[in-house]
Parts: structure tokens; C-alpha cells; sequence
């Protein structure tokens, strides 16, 4: 489907089963397209976003739906050229590329938001199993990246590639995905920041299962990077405290900071429908961080704080949840 100087919203329905030199299930150009249901699925691309592409001056808005089982080289599941893209609803599940098996962000002028859904499942034979960006931005604020893998390269859950690549990580979980190298987040270059964010159970097979900087920044504040294999960090992070690593890979000496130190999270769960690695009572989390003006709640929506302080990663303890579902693995 092409969509030039329109608007379109998909509520239901299937495109599926195409194949195309560039943009294989949806390409926008000028355009801009609500997907709240339905599904983008098994489609292919010679080159670039085997799902969905975003060109010139275009948007797309994932609010509901499967943007799923789609091929490229480029952004298996979705490919921002330019323009922007939004996912707060939804899946972006099991896709498949050399960069960036769910998501690429591959210009300066491109952008890409989380805000809801979860980008789960998704492969990348070389970079970026679930988020690559190669340049422009890629803003995470509740996020979920679950469970993917770049089995012969790096960044599992994310790779940053350029110098002008920018991520930002507020209230996310990063889980249980996998990579040669850097499991959960791998930065080449770039600029990155990572805040009130849970980043535990990533793997690698031969290098840092958690965060591996190898170029580039990367700054903390708030966030929980535990148990993530046998090395959580590598690299020179920059901390701006309050930050909690299982083992002492990380670097952590700011204010707060605590090494060396269990989290107690529980296992990743469904709560309010939001994936999440609920804190145990007797966290030394709870209450540890420092409470961030203009954030007040954390990643399901939760206020806070719901104690004498605000919690640190993703998860405020403390609120009533009801019906928490187990994670099984996608893998």
C-alpha cells in the first residue's frame, strides 16, 4: 500500500504477503497513517522496511495491531527513512533484517517514540535486534524490548550505530534479549541516556550481556542493571547516581549509587498489561532513588512516589496490581 499526501487509519483488516524492492507492506511519502488494529504481516523487502517505511515528511502511528513476521535488510518490521514514528499501542512482533530486526532508525531527520506496545521477538542477523539507530533519534518512555536477538552481532535489544544516533530510555524494562555481544544495548557511537529503566536477563554469547559502550556516552540515573549473565557493563558509563548494578561492571560511584548489590525483581510479568520486573518487598531499591521533576509516574503509570522517595527502575512498588501473568519466553 502507498500512501502519498493522505491520511489513512487502519482498524482492522490484513495487508499481508507482499513483496517489493523497497517497502514491502507499507510505504508513506507525505502521508501519514494510524495503524489501531489489524495487522501488517509476512511481508518482504528487497532493501529497506519489510513492514512499514516512513519517507519524506510522513508519520505513522502504531496505537493497536501486528506489525509482524516482515523481511528486509534494513528495519525488518518498521524503517524510518525521515519523518517519525510512534508506537503506543500494539505489537511489533517476530520480524526479521540485518539492522534493526523490529525497528530502524536510519536518519538524522528521522525519529521514532515508545510510549506503549512492546517490541518483542524480533531478529537482527547483524545489529539491533529490536531497536537499531543508525542516526536520528529513538525515544523509549515506557518502554517494552523483549526477548529479541541479534545472534551473530550486537545489540540484542538495541544498537546505537553514528555519532549523531541519540537514545533516550525513561521508565523501560529491556529483558531477556540476546547478541553476540552487548545482549540488552550495544553503543558504538552516540549518545545515550537511561533513566528510571530495568535492564536484567540479557545474554550474550561472547561479549557484555547487559551494556557494552564501546564508543560514545552513556549516562544513568535511576536505573537497575542486574543480572544480566556473567558482565552487566562494559565500557565508561557516566553515572548521575542513584543507580543499582548486581555485580561492579558499571563503574557506579555517584551519589546513591549501590554495587554489588541484588535488586530482587521478580520475574517478568504482565502487569496492567504492561510488561514489567515487579521489585519484591525488602527491595533495596525501594524508596533509593531520587524523584525526577516532570516524571511521576513509572512504567505502567503508576504515580509516583508511593513511598518516602521514588523507586529505582522502571517499576514504583507499593500500588495494588491485580492478575499478573508470567512471561514466557519467546525465543
Amino acid at each position: 500500500m502507498n500512501v502519498s499526501y493522505g491520511n489513512v487509519t487502519l482498524s482492522g483488516g490484513e495487508i499481508v504477503s507482499n513483496t517489493a524492492y523497497n517497502s514491502g507492506g507499507v510505504h508513506i511519502n507525505a502521508g501519514s497513517v494510524t495503524m489501531a488494529g489489524g495487522q501488517i504481516g509476512w511481508n518482504s523487502a528487497t532493501v529497506n522496511g519489510g513492514g512499514v517505511r516512513v519517507a519524506t515528511n510522513s508519520t505513522f502511528t502504531q496505537t493497536g495491531g501486528l506489525l509482524a513476521h516482515n523481511t528486509a535488510v534494513g528495519g525488518g518490521g518498521l524503517y524510518v527513512e525521515q519523518g517519525s514514528a510512534t508506537l503506543s499501542g500494539g505489537q511489533i512482533f517476530d520480524n526479521h533484517a540485518n539492522f534493526g530486526g523490529g525497528v530502524d532508525v536510519a536518519n538524522a531527520n528521522a525519529s521514532f517514540n515508545q510510549t506503549g506496545g512492546v517490541i518483542i521477538g524480533n531478529t537482527a542477523a547483524v545489529w539491533g535486534g529490536g531497536v537499531y539507530v543508525w542516526q536520528g533519534s529513538a525515544m523509549l518512555n515506557g518502554g517494552q524490548v523483549i526477548s529479541n536477538t541479534a545472534p551473530g552481532g550486537d545489540g540484542g535489544g538495541i544498537y546505537v550505530k553514528d555519532d549523531v544516533g541519540v537514545l533516550a530510555l525513561v521508565n523501560t524494562t529491556l529483558s531477556h534479549n540476546a547478541a553476540s555481544d552487548g545482549g540488552g544495548i550495544y553503543v558504538n557511537d552516540g549518545t545515550v541516556a537511561i533513566t528510571y529503566t530495568t535492564i536484567t536477563s540479557n545474554t550474550a554469547s561472547s561479549g557484555t550481556d547487559g551494556i557494552h559502550q564501546a564508543g560514545g556516552t552513556v549516562a544513568l540515573l535511576d536505573s537497575i542493571i542486574a543480572s544480566n549473565g556473567a558482565t552487566n557493563c562494559a565500557g565508561t558509563l557516566t553515572s548521575n547516581g542513584h543507580n543499582l548494578d548486581s555485580g561492579t561492571t558499571c563503574g557506579l560511584a555517584a551519589s546513591g549509587d549501590l554495587t554489588n548489590t541484588n535488586p530482587l525483581l521478580g520475574p517478568l510479568t504482565i502487569e496492567d498489561g504492561v510488561w514489567v520486573h515487579p521489585l519484591l518487598e525488602g527491595s533495596p531499591a525501594i524508596d533509593a532513588a531520587v524523584c525526577v521533576p516532570g516524571i511521576t509516574t513509572d512504567q505502567r503509570g503508576v504515580a509516583r512516589p508511593q513511598g518516602d522517595s521514588c523507586d529505582i527502575g522502571a517499576y514504583e512498588w507499593g500500588a495494588v496490581v491485580y492478575l499478573p501473568l508470567v512471561f514466557n519466553n519467546y525465543q
